[in-house]
């Protein structure tokens, strides 16, 4: 995306950067901090809460259990990654593709402290999609974040002949990307789903179906936006490239309606996000 806005501004692409690699350190700092919090809880949850959580208890489970093998990659990935990601703020040569991958590897990792690891293998079949089905949402929201909350948000510093430019380059660039992470999570989820369910009726007859149920709708529901911005607003973009050099209103309107159906995508996204995060807490109906 980079060479194509060059021609631009240089200047507005290297503090995007910057922006980007904060967002990074921020995000690497929280990932380990759950991280954290997650070793407490599984720690307390494997001994049944009949044992105080002790340094040594919290050794047993990171140091003889696959769950927390699979913690210590992800710990270990994320620490990293701010490290990258400090290295990519201060310009630092091939930090970048450091950080992409170390987060490559904390992400496939999150399915290893999940229900997957209970296959008894990093190799499994469910390990395998479920690290797939992660990577495609934490692409997919992950860039879209960034085009909303990086991109379309600091546009406002350049003028309108370059801010049209670059708004339409940003949002040509993350249409593809969206439509592939989107697919690859839904092939993954959907084959996880009938491997965890076992049968139809446990789409109603579970708690681990209605939520999964729940999280399903709220993807339909975030793919139908996606779609309206991909189909309706990505195309209003690629006039105005011209007509926003000598009419700034219909610049404007663009924009504005980019803004609000990419906040509006945002905002279901993280409501699918919390429904997830309440879905891989509870039991397989085939447990």
């Amino acid at each position: 995306m980079r060479a194509k806005v060059d021609q631009v501004t240089v200047a507005w692409c290297e503090a995007v950067e910057r922006k980007l690699a904060l967002q990074g350190i921020i995000a690497g700092f929280l990932l380990v901090a759950c991280d954290l919090g997650r070793v407490w809880h599984q720690t307390y949850a494997f001994f049944g809460g009949f044992e105080p959580i002790t340094l040594e208890a919290i050794r047993t489970i990171t140091n003889e259990t696959l769950w927390g093998s699979g913690w210590k990659l992800q710990v270990i990935a994320a620490t990293f990654a701010v490290i990258a990601f400090v290295a990519a703020y201060w310009s630092c040569p091939a930090a970048w593709l450091f950080t992409w991958l170390l987060v490559i590897v904390a992400t496939i990792s999150r399915p290893l402290t999940g229900h997957a690891v209970e296959q008894g293998s990093w190799l499994s079949l469910p390990a395998i999609l479920q690290a797939v089905h992660v990577m495609g949402a934490a692409t997919w929201i992950g860039t879209l974040g960034t085009v909303v909350f990086v991109g379309l948000r600091h546009v406002a510093c350049l003028d309108p002949r370059n801010r049209v430019r670059v708004v339409a380059v940003v949002v040509n660039a993350f249409s593809p990307v969206a439509l592939t992470a989107a697919t690859a999570l839904f092939i993954a989820g959907t084959a996880t789903s009938f491997m965890y369910l076992g049968s139809p009726g446990a789409i109603i007859g579970t708690t681990y179906g209605r939520v999964l149920l729940a999280k399903l709708l709220g993807f339909m529901a975030v793919v139908a936006v996606g779609f309206f911005n991909w189909q309706r607003v990505r195309p209003s973009l690629d006039p105005v490239v011209d007509v926003g050099m000598s009419h700034g209103s219909v610049t404007s309107v663009a924009e504005a309606l980019l803004w609000r159906s990419a906040c509006f995508e945002v905002a279901l996204a993280a409501i699918v996000l919390v429904i997830t995060a309440v879905l891989v807490t509870l039991p397989m109906p085939m447990g």
